[in-house]
């Protein structure tokens, strides 16, 4: 994701190199609470999506560190990601 830290949004981009049946991206505290998501199907390429820092209620979130889980589903190999994403307004 960049910017990263971010203050007011950032932008978590990704590259498959063939087409995922299924995408998720998965925000989630310190504590391990899920605080976002997003699915996406028949992805394939370059993707950009954009976090503006809410959680599922349109809330703001707090400064701090969160965990980005990405996962992408082909056929039946799976592809899981995870990096730390810092909140800093």
């Amino acid at each position: 994701n960049h910017p990263n830290p971010f203050a007011d949004e950032t932008v978590i981009a990704y590259t498959l190199t063939g087409e995922a049946e299924s995408v998720s991206l998965k925000i989630y505290s310190v504590s391990g609470r899920l605080i976002r998501e997003w699915s996406f199907f028949n992805e394939a390429g370059y993707a950009e999506h954009i976090w503006d820092g809410r959680d599922e209620n349109g809330e703001q979130v707090a400064n701090g560190v969160y965990y980005l889980r990405f996962r992408a589903r082909m056929g039946d190999e799976t592809i899981e990601r995870i990096q730390k994403i810092a909140r800093l307004r």
